[in-house]
């Protein structure tokens, strides 16, 4: 495994205690990882709290950002300051990728690139689990997405993906063996009741969210969760 030294920094542990984590989409992930790899690899991992607690895993966890929090991370997670579309590592450098509700926030010119750089560094007979926002029946609920649909924000703003987009995405690079829709309306509504205050009715809005993430709705679901192989 190779990696830009300039754009990384050794893991140093987190500040105090870590806060409680709602669940969500990394429990999600945690359940279809494979039972164990040498070299997992987290895109867009912010500052590694889930990325972290796959540690029975894998032997190695690597998490990239843009973000500088990034360094403020886990010591068990390795942690690199890096864009998902220009990965710093060597081809077929991971047995596993994940990548999770990170497309939405990637500019559109970009989308692309970060499916093929994740394609690249991936092993031939690896797994890719990846999740981002679904087009349902209350992406407008989406607190993160208002925004933009009031006419305040332009451009992009927090995606919902059709399934046949992330198809395409995903063309000739990966062949997507479960599509997973799930969550409907408590995930989105207990996001709005933590607006402006993280910490209001945590325990509560982590149940909300951990509840609506474990079922599945079909097509009118507000995420999308999946598992592919490389072609």
């Amino acid at each position: 495994m190779s990696i830009d030294r300039t754009q990384s920094e050794l893991p140093r542990p987190c500040e105090g205690r870590l806060p409680m984590r709602r669940k969500e989409r990394g429990w999600w992930i945690e359940q279809h990882l494979p039972p164990h790899s040498r070299r997992l690899l987290d895109v867009g991992c912010h500052m590694a709290l889930d990325t972290a607690q796959w540690a029975n895993k894998a032997d190695i966890l690597m998490g990239v950002d843009v973000d500088p929090a990034v360094f403020d991370g886990c010591a068990s997670v390795i942690r690199c300051q890096a864009s998902g579309a220009e990965l710093p590592f060597a081809p077929a450098s991971f047995d596993v990728v994940t990548c999770s509700e990170v497309l939405e926030h990637v500019p559109p010119e970009l989308e692309r690139p970060l499916i093929e750089e994740m394609r690249r560094v991936i092993a031939p007979d690896g797994t890719l689990l990846f999740t981002t926002p679904h087009w349902g029946w209350f992406a407008w609920l989406d607190p993160l997405d208002a925004k933009r649909r009031l006419g305040l924000r332009k451009g992009k703003g927090h995606k919902h993906y059709r399934i046949v987009e992330i198809n395409d995405l995903f063309a000739d690079l990966f062949r997507i063996e479960l599509l997973d829709l799930n969550s409907l309306m408590l995930h989105p509504i207990s996001t709005w009741m933590g607006a402006g205050n993280q910490a209001r009715w945590l325990r509560l809005r982590g149940k909300m969210s951990d509840w609506d993430y474990q079922h599945h709705f079909g097509r009118a679901s507000f995420n999308m969760a999946l598992v592919a192989r490389p072609i």
